[in-house]
Formats: structure tokens, sequence, C-alpha cells
């Protein structure tokens, strides 16, 4: 055999990149994980990741509930169908609780994720992932320091969907604060003009908040991913979602009062919002009202 003409091959390898579909050459391996998750959330970012994998890109969707359709370049895993759970442990309607102007607290939310959390991680076809490899992860930003961990260990870019107004305690860690002389928490539902009065309470209920996230929520979502990883050295759910490149946020100054994000934080709001369908036909019966008359 003679010699081979390096020429050549590098002229045949060019050739063969040439003709490839463009979409095979810059077509990614996305994951899109949330552990703890409701479908009013899960909504809110699906046109994203459809999106996504309708140009091309392999799309892994993991999260407590699945469309069950059938589409081109997603898969879908369940972990654990979280409707199920909930009856199971009565958690209760939070539509109905904001009706009464009730809502669960900090701890409480802290208690059910992590039960979720470390039923996830239980999970083989969750475990298996980690052995595989992405090129970028979107993961929900609310609720989700446990599934920080996970993150961690895939050791990738990093996406962060908020499916409502990023809350304070998220924004943070970025190095964007949202003071709360101006700023309403989540919890307290003010508009942007408040009162003094609102404004102490609106402080108040911020420091109660935070306190009850970094000093309760984090620390237990932390101990159980470094339990189940079975590596103490992984950093805190702060340190890992800090390094996200980006961060989507469902709100806009159209929908909702402004905040002050940087340029990192994209307001996306309304981007699951489909085009109106048009009303069913009916016949409707028209009823002429007959006056009574007194004799």
């Amino acid at each position: 055999m003679g010699k081979i003409n390096t020429n050549i091959i590098l002229t045949v390898a060019l050739a063969a990149l040439l003709i490839l579909p463009q979409q095979e050459i810059n077509s990614a391996r996305i994951l899109s994980v949330a552990f703890m998750s409701s479908r009013s959330h899960k909504i809110t970012y699906e046109p994203l990741l459809y999106e996504l994998a309708a140009r091309g890109h392999d799309l892994t969707i993991v999260a407590p509930f699945i469309s069950g359709k059938p589409r081109k370049n997603v898969r879908e895993i369940l972990t654990i169908d979280f409707e199920k759970y909930a009856e199971s442990i009565k958690v209760p309607n939070m539509f109905e609780m904001k009706e009464r102007g009730e809502q669960l607290t900090p701890i409480q939310m802290a208690d059910i994720f992590a039960d979720v959390c470390i039923k996830t991680y239980d999970l083989p076809h969750v475990q298996a992932l980690l052995k595989e490899k992405f090129d970028l992860i979107i993961m929900p930003a609310i609720f989700n320091e446990c599934t920080a961990g996970f993150v961690y260990k895939l050791n990738t870019s990093l996406v962060l969907f908020s499916p409502a107004s990023l809350p304070s305690w998220v924004s943070t860690v970025f190095g964007n604060p949202m003071p709360p002389s101006f700023v309403p928490n989540l919890f307290t539902g003010f508009g942007d003009s408040m009162t003094f009065y609102q404004r102490l309470v609106n402080f108040i209920v911020e420091g109660l908040v935070r306190g009850a996230w970094s000093g309760y929520m984090e620390p237990k979502m932390e101990a159980i991913y470094r339990d189940k990883l079975n590596d103490p050295s992984i950093p805190s759910s702060a340190e890992i979602l800090k390094n996200a490149s980006l961060v989507f946020s469902n709100s806009h100054v159209s929908l909702m009062k402004p905040k002050p994000f940087l340029p990192d934080i994209i307001e996306v709001g309304g981007m699951h919002c489909r085009p109106a369908k048009p009303l069913p036909k009916v016949r409707v019966l028209h009823l002429v009202s007959v006056p009574w008359v007194l004799i």
C-alpha cells in the first residue's frame, strides 16, 4: 500500500462534513429536568422545549408530569406521578387555598419537597441519566434546590426558567437584589406602590422567607442530594445555580409590575400562550320576557 496522502484525507473529510444535513452538525443533547414541579409550572416552558426539538435538537424531559404525546426528537421520563402523590399525603388544593387567602408556609413546602426529592433520587431510571452526557440543562428555578446536586454531577451548561416572576431569593443568587422597599415579596400580594405599613410588612415577610429558605429549605435539600449522590463535597445549591448562563422569567412589564433585572435575566411572559381557537357554533334560543299584569 502506498503512502497515504494527507491532503486527500482532509479533502474527503471536509467534503463529508459539507454534505451532511446542517441540523445534524448543530444539534445538541438537551436535558430538561425538574424533580419538583406542578403541571401549571411545566406548561409555561414547554413551548421552548418543543421548539428546540423541532429545530433538530435531541431533547430529554424529566418531570413529575409527561404529555404522553409522541414527538420527534423528544424523550419523556416520568419521575413520580405528583398528582397521585399529592392525593396520597392529602396536599391541599393550591387554587382553593388561594381563594381562601391561605398559603403553604416555606417549612411545609420544604417537607413536601424533601419527600419528593428522596423518592426521585431513588428511581433507577433517574440514576441512569447520570451516566449520559448532555450539552445543556434547562431547569425550573423555583423549588428545585434538590435538583441542583443532580445538575452539578452532570457538569454542563445550565439555563434556568422561572414559571412565575423570578422571586427575590433566586434573583439574589445572581447578584440581582430586589429591595423590599419597592419590590413586593411573592407571598404578600402587594403592588409596587406600597404604603408605609405595606412596606414594613413586606420587609418583615421578606426577611422571614429568606431566613426560612436559607436556614431550613436549602440545607435540607443539600443534605439529601449529598447523601443520595454519595458525595459530601457537592457545593451548596446557591453556588451551583449561580453558575447558570441565563435565566428566563415568566413575566413581562405589560402583564405585571416591573422589576429591576440584570441583562442575564430575560422576561418571556406569555411565551406559553397559544392562538385562540374559534368558539363552537351552537344554536341560541331567544326567550321573550312577558311582563306580569297585576289585576
